[in-house]
């Protein structure tokens, strides 16, 4: 019986590192075993439960831990109990080909793989016959010298009988240190001897022994002397009115809170610190006027330094492009000290377990600095140390998977509450003090609203009986403009022409294509500055309520400069644009320069952007070409996005 192969899983290496970096232990929960045959040459390192086909799942017995690193054993045999306490046997000879240690970081409810090992020439457990047959495993796993990492068992782990024979042989020991214990204690007939002779008994009080009766009574009137008169004290329970002025040393105390209930001293000294508010945005405090902190636009710490951060990005491979996108901050220069970017992460198509982060130059991505973020909880965080002021990698850059460009091609993900703060402490997700709406813009003085007496002498000013509401039809003296709805049958204007009502107008309006505002389509040579593209750009576009799809055609000018962003802002329009949820999805684009070059497209901030390397005096839309599905055709359509709510 041999496991030569074994190694430390990826899987196992990323919770090493998660339980390190959050001071975390890592909870070996259970050993499972598997007769899946691992051919020679694969990496055994990328096995995951997955791989354990019809596993069976045993107890941890025992762990060792030294410096860095761990053994663990369990008792592999062919009839068990699991933690419930139900029987388990095999009904046939089972060969242990494949043995994996479970494992969780403490405070996670995902287990992984933590090592596996594969048998040369593995143990085969025969059936469950009347007789047990068992066998130890045991396996030593080393791991970084710099992870300092707490190894801990499951609470379920059990002892093997050799961990018991030190126990055994302290039993006469433990014996002697009860008995110790015990002696100041009374014995039985030691307390009879206790009780007084003068002591009425029950057999006494039976025979009616007149004597040993008078006998018990003088004791009682002794032992009762000087006590109080029931009638005469405050008992713990029911109703009692209790008269003359009673004085504690201490505070009553409420039962339901455990609060003591306070003296009229206690409350005249509170009401002469209370807070009084001025009505003016400040507060009067012990005598002083004090402006309060405003929890909507003020800020403890680090800020979110990035703009409309609850916006969906959604990064996808598109078949050539859209495999990563970046997030411009606010900052011309990250000065030195810790940042923290965090994001919640949804909608992944890829199997991916980790995304690629980091720092990028502004006008040019390629020019950046990043690593893998292990997706945990469907959150991913990257701390970053700054040593030196950096002002070129200014922004973000994501990617749909790991790896970079490369290992993102086939995949898609959905950032979602993103934030960069410059913190050594991870914080919850906050936006930018620029999306926060000011509790002072919610405030009217009140000079500029009336009272009800104004009113009501307003209303006794009109000088007419005013018409029935019922019966009339409201509307704006100056204008003619009527002022709330009114049914009207037939209703005609100019010698019998059709009106047309707000909900034809609508059903019209619903189906036409409109030109966007060039205000909302702008673009950049550095990522970073953006003005109004060419005075002849034009972009178009028609709302689907039913699909909840935005349609759109662009031809975008760019004259005078070299151009490598633009961007088309829809956010007055609809909110929080993405990419269908289909198998494959991308926008075709052309444009003038080098080899009619393709743009890329990305969404960020409810924005479509359209970057590329190539200097180009105009990009165009073409079409939107997909696969709904893996095994279906190819579509193709006007370009079109999708949308969660209009404006």
């Amino acid at each position: 019986m041999e496991y030569n192969s074994k190694s430390l899983t990826r899987e196992g290496a990323t919770m090493l590192a998660l339980a390190d970096q959050e001071e975390k232990a890592l909870i070996i929960d259970e050993v499972i075993v598997s007769e899946k045959v691992i051919t020679a040459g694969t990496d055994i390192s990328t096995l995951t439960m997955a791989d354990f086909t019809s596993p069976l799942t045993y107890g941890i017995s025992s762990k060792v831990q030294s410096d860095n690193q761990f053994s663990v054993k369990s008792v592999i045999t062919n009839h068990w109990q699991d933690s419930a306490n139900t029987d388990h046997t095999t009904n046939k000879d089972f060969n242990v080909a494949l043995v994996g240690v479970v494992a969780h970081v403490d405070g996670y409810v995902d287990q992984h793989v933590l090592t596996v090992a594969v048998g040369n020439d593995p143990f085969v457990l025969p059936a469950y016959q009347g007789t047990d047959v068992s066998f130890v495993f045991g396996i030593t796993q080393a791991y970084s010298a710099s992870q300092n990492v707490t190894i801990k068992m499951d609470g379920s782990a059990y002892a093997l009988a050799t961990d018991l024979d030190d126990v055994k042989n302290l039993q006469g020991s433990i014996g002697i240190a009860i008995d110790s214990k015990l002696k100041d204690y009374a014995k039985k007939d030691e307390v009879q001897n206790l009780i007084p002779d003068d002591i009425a008994t029950t057999k006494n009080l039976a025979d009616g022994d007149a004597t040993t009766l008078k006998s018990a009574k003088d004791y009682a009137d002794t032992q009762a002397s000087g006590k109080a008169d029931d009638s005469k004290v405050v008992h713990k329970t029911g109703d009692e009115e209790i008269s003359g002025s009673k004085t504690f040393d201490t505070a009553p105390v409420d039962k339901t809170t455990g609060n003591p209930y306070i003296t009229v001293t206690d409350l005249n000294n509170g009401l002469s610190t209370k807070v009084t508010d001025n009505k003016d945005g400040t507060e009067q405090l012990n005598g002083s006027k004090v402006q309060p902190f405003n929890k909507l636009s003020d800020t403890i710490g680090g800020r979110n330094y990035f703009l409309n951060s609850n916006q969906p990005i959604t990064v996808s491979d598109g078949g050539t492009n859209n495999r990563f996108a970046v997030i411009p901050t606010k900052l011309n220069t990250l000065s030195a000290g810790n940042y923290i970017f965090t994001a919640d992460v949804s909608g992944l198509v890829g199997n991916q377990t980790s995304l690629t982060i980091g720092l990028s130059n502004p006008n040019d991505p390629s020019d950046n600095y990043s690593r893998n973020v292990p997706i945990i909880d469907g959150t991913v965080t990257k701390k970053t140390t700054i040593t030196d002021d950096d002002d070129i990698h200014t922004n973000v850059i994501i990617y749909c998977g790991s790896n970079d460009w490369a290992g993102s091609a086939g995949c898609t993900a959905i950032y979602t509450n993103y934030q960069l703060i410059k913190s050594d402490v991870l914080k919850d997700w906050t936006p930018a003090p620029e999306d926060k709406v000011n509790v002072s813009d919610m405030r009217k003085p009140a000079s500029d609203v009336a009272g009800i007496e104004e009113v009501n002498a307003k209303q006794d000013k009109i000088g007419y009986t005013p018409a029935n509401a019922a019966n009339v039809v409201d509307r704006n003296p100056d204008t003619g403009v009527v002022s709330k709805p009114t049914d009207f049958t037939n209703l005609t204007v100019n010698g019998g022409k059709s009106v047309a009502t707000s909900d034809d107008l609508k059903s019209l309006e619903a189906s036409a294509w409109r030109q966007l505002d060039n205000q909302y389509v702008t673009r950049s040579a550095d990522g970073k500055s953006f003005r109004k593209a060419g005075d002849d750009s034009s972009v178009l576009y028609k709302i689907d309520e039913e699909k909840k799809f935005i349609y759109f055609s662009f031809i975008i000018y760019n004259p005078g400069e070299v151009t490598l962003l633009n961007r088309i802002d829809f956010s007055s329009i609809v909110k929080n644009i993405s990419f269908p949820g289909y198998s494959t999805f991308h926008i075709s684009n052309i444009s003038s320069g080098a080899g009619n070059s393709y743009y890329q497209i990305s969404i960020a901030n409810n924005q479509i952007q359209i970057s590329g390397s190539a200097s180009s005096l105009y990009v165009s839309s073409v079409s939107a070409e997909y696969q709904k599905t893996s095994s279906s055709g190819w579509e193709y359509s006007r370009c079109f996005v999708s949308y969660d709510e209009l404006v």
